[in-house]
């Protein structure tokens, strides 16, 4: 397919803390190499209380969710209750796979439901731009069992790490911390966060 449609190319992330998770993303869309939005919501509710972290063409992966958005909500009218997490990622996935010639697409789906709770796919999963900077760095620090402000703090680092690395994303970062009856919204800019790399600067006289 054609290069020149409208990209969410940024870094995406779904990590858990005790029992919970954290989803997080930069706000960037581009076109090409020209930013056509720093304030996108790339955390998209898709039933109840799952969600998404979509990654891609922006049409393609919003179109996807809308989609499976409807399909769901047939599906809730059936069940008379809250489909399953697991069914929302299955026709998320079948239709990236299905439409994978005609679709660019890199989408996390976390949730809960009455069977099994708070779920993700993994302990931590990272997708799409500047992923490739941090893989390493997350196998090497990744915890269990940390509360929610800490893995807030050590999420907001990864990901301003592989902003800063990668030279394409926005200075902002969402973060949705996910719990079974709540969902705790928070921003972080770049320049609040310090990253390991960074080397402390003296004032010259």
């Amino acid at each position: 397919r054609g290069q020149s449609g409208v990209f969410t190319g940024i870094p995406i992330m779904a990590v858990k803390f005790d029992g919970n998770i954290i989803l997080e993303a930069n706000f960037r869309t581009t076109t090409e190499s020209y930013t056509t939005n720093r304030v996108t919501d790339k955390l998209i509710p898709i039933h109840g209380g799952t969600f998404c972290c979509h990654s891609g063409s922006a049409a393609d992966t919003q179109s996807e969710a809308d989609v499976v958005a409807y399909q769901l909500g047939w599906h809730s009218v059936e069940l008379t209750e809250p489909p399953l997490v697991h069914t929302a990622a299955s026709l998320l996935k079948e239709m990236c796979y299905r439409y994978r010639k005609d679709l660019m697409a890199g989408i996390i789906t976390e949730g809960w439901d009455s069977q099994e709770g708070r779920q993700v796919s993994s302990a931590f999963t990272i997708g799409d731009s500047g992923s490739s900077y941090i893989c390493g760095y997350v196998e090497a620090t990744y915890q269990e069992g940390v509360t929610k402000k800490e893995c807030l703090q050590s999420t907001a680092n990864t990901l301003s790490l592989a902003m800063k690395q990668d030279g394409s994303s926005s200075s902002v970062i969402h973060l949705a911390a996910t719990a079974e009856s709540e969902i705790e919204w928070k921003n972080r800019f770049l320049d609040e966060i310090k990253v390991f790399t960074e080397k402390e600067t003296k004032n010259k006289p």
